[in-house]
């Protein structure tokens, strides 16, 4: 055994001295890093210090998610957005404070983040604790974090409900003035045969625009002592009213009728509730009608009649710009009918009337073309046309070769009926005989007048679009989704009933199928359309759909379609 109490070894000088000095360099080493880290840290309080400030007065919400999509943290503002306390939020998915049908939305941007893509800034609907909601837009980009696995998100938010509602404004009044130059136009410019048909479209245009669900037109006759209801369109769910072509007496709607030759509009937004709207214009209004518009129609000096809009079911606020538009739609029907009475006038009573109007020079018509064939017409009744002859002859024509095309529909699914601009005869042609000739047509009648003529065989508009948009399926809670069941489309045509799509996958889908489709129009405002579809039709990756629901029929599309 060792003894303990051996003495040491005394240490040499030398090495007590190299020690020493050693551990005085030492020393200065690590006050010098402390010096530094002292100086670093000063920095960093002093850029926590700004940042916290400009943090503090940032008007932009900023929230930070975990991997999971807990709310990490967030600013002040964020809170405020949300309608609620900081210590609330934390550790709240954030799919609590996002609307229901825009999650898969937002659940695509954030797997794009994850995927190592930065998505571009987009709109978002966010629900506040107290059940408003707001229309924002986000960016999201990667949260820093060491650990790249457990790495989250970054959203900043800016509420712009009310830029989105002022772009929404601009774009309804867009719409409203580009419809009305169209109604006009068309009135302006149709033919004589063409000018009920015509009028009767204008009133559907406008029943789109007033959201009413019957508009009409009612001339007085006999020294304003008869009314008759001439002109009307209405939805598949109304009534027509029961004053028709045959007139009634204007007699118990004298006070009406007084109102209206002062130039005012009577507007009951619920008839319900005022006694004028229970005893007013029964005669007038659809059947049931909860709410309607009446403007009076002059010319010059003289009361032609009324143009007015009824609701059923639903109250309706009509607005001085939904007035003004019924007024002016209503006075250029009358202007298209006073000039169809003076064009069928004796030309010794018409040609004075027309001497200062100048002929539109004639348009050079294009060379005929290669592919002809010959529709016989029906043996034809009376001294318009020989009997048992040719009156219409039809070639085939490609768009290019086109002159200014006028479109024929198939009204009533079966049948599209041409009408010469000269003689005003017509031919009707039924879809085997189309589908025989072809779709685009040069129309020469038995008098000479040429016709360009596009047949439209679907039942309604459809317009041809690529646009992007996402499918969603089930509740559109992210965290229960499955892969399956959200996923990006392409819209590449669109109609006021339905939509047809295109899917970047090749997922089972089938005729029956409902899901729901949001998509972003291409006009100014970038309206933001979302609807509940089903399946109609599946033809490879395209699938044809139709708007179901509540409001199957979308008014910010049928304003796209039209203008």
């Amino acid at each position: 055994m060792t003894d303990i109490h051996q003495p040491t070894k005394p240490v040499p000088p030398q090495r007590l001295l190299d020690e020493i000095a050693s551990l005085v360099q030492r020393n200065n080493e690590l006050e010098q890093r402390y010096q530094t880290l002292e100086r670093q840290n000063k920095a960093l309080e002093k850029r926590l210090t700004d940042g916290s400030r400009l943090l503090k007065a940032s008007t932009t919400s900023l929230i930070s998610l975990d991997k999971s999509g807990l709310i990490d943290d967030l600013n002040r503002c964020a809170a405020n957005l949300l309608g609620t306390d900081k210590a609330y939020l934390l550790r709240k998915p954030i799919s609590l404070f996002i609307a229901q049908e825009d999650q898969a939305l937002f659940y695509i941007n954030r797997s794009r983040v994850a995927a190592g893509a930065l998505p571009q800034p987009f709109e978002l609907r966010l629900k506040r604790q107290d059940g408003a909601v707001l229309t924002t837009r986000v960016c999201v980009q990667p949260g820093e974090s060491p650990d790249a696995k457990s790495a989250g998100i970054l959203m900043a938010i800016e509420d712009i409900t009310s830029h989105r509602q002022t772009l929404d404004a601009l774009q309804r009044k867009t719409y409203l003035i580009d419809l009305l130059f169209s109604i006009l136009t068309d009135l302006s410019v149709c033919s004589r045969p063409d000018i009920d048909e015509m009028a009767i479209y204008a009133l559907e245009k406008l029943g789109l625009i007033a959201s009413a669900d019957r508009t009409y037109v009612c001339l007085f006759a006999e020294a304003q002592s008869r009314f008759a209801i001439t002109h009307e369109w209405h939805g598949n769910h109304v009534q027509a009213s029961a004053v028709g072509r045959t007139g009634a007496m204007t007699a118990p709607y004298f006070n009406i009728v007084a109102q209206l030759k002062t130039g005012r509009s009577i507007a009951v937004s619920d008839a319900r509730k005022t006694q004028k709207g229970r005893s007013g214009g029964d005669g007038w209004q659809a059947p049931e009608a909860t709410s309607f518009l009446v403007t009076p129609l002059f010319y010059g000096r003289t009361l032609m009649g009324v143009i007015g809009c009824d609701t059923v079911g639903r109250s309706a606020v009509w607005s001085r710009d939904t007035r003004l538009l019924v007024k002016s739609v209503g006075g250029a029907i009358v202007n298209a009918l006073l000039r169809r009475h003076v064009e069928r006038l004796p030309a010794s009573v018409r040609e004075p009337l027309l001497q200062f109007v100048d002929p539109a020079p004639p348009t050079e018509r294009l060379a005929p073309l290669k592919i002809a064939t010959t529709a016989k017409a029906a043996p034809r009744q009376g001294p318009a046309g020989p009997p048992n002859g040719i009156d219409w002859h039809f070639e085939e024509i490609e768009s290019e070769e086109a002159g200014p095309l006028t479109t024929a529909t198939l009204k009533d699914g079966k049948t599209a009926t041409i009408t010469c601009t000269q003689c005003t005869r017509k031919k009707r042609l039924d879809r085997s005989q189309i589908r025989a000739i072809g779709t685009r047509l040069k129309a020469t009648c038995i008098c000479g007048s040429v016709k360009y003529v596009r047949i439209e065989l679907r039942r309604e508009q459809r317009k041809t679009v690529d646009l992007e948009g996402i499918f969603i399926n089930g509740t559109g809670d992210w965290s229960v989704m499955q892969p399956d069941d959200w996923g990006g489309i392409r819209i590449h045509d669109l109609s006021h009933h339905g939509v047809g799509i295109k899917r970047f996958d090749n997922a089972d889908v089938r005729v029956g199928d409902r899901f729901r489709v949001k998509f972003t129009l291409d006009d100014t405002a970038r309206s933001v359309i979302q609807k509940e579809v089903v399946v109609r039709s599946v033809v490879g990756n395209a699938i044809g759909c139709e708007f179901v629901g509540q409001d199957p029929c979308d008014v910010t599309i049928g304003f796209y379609l039209m203008t």
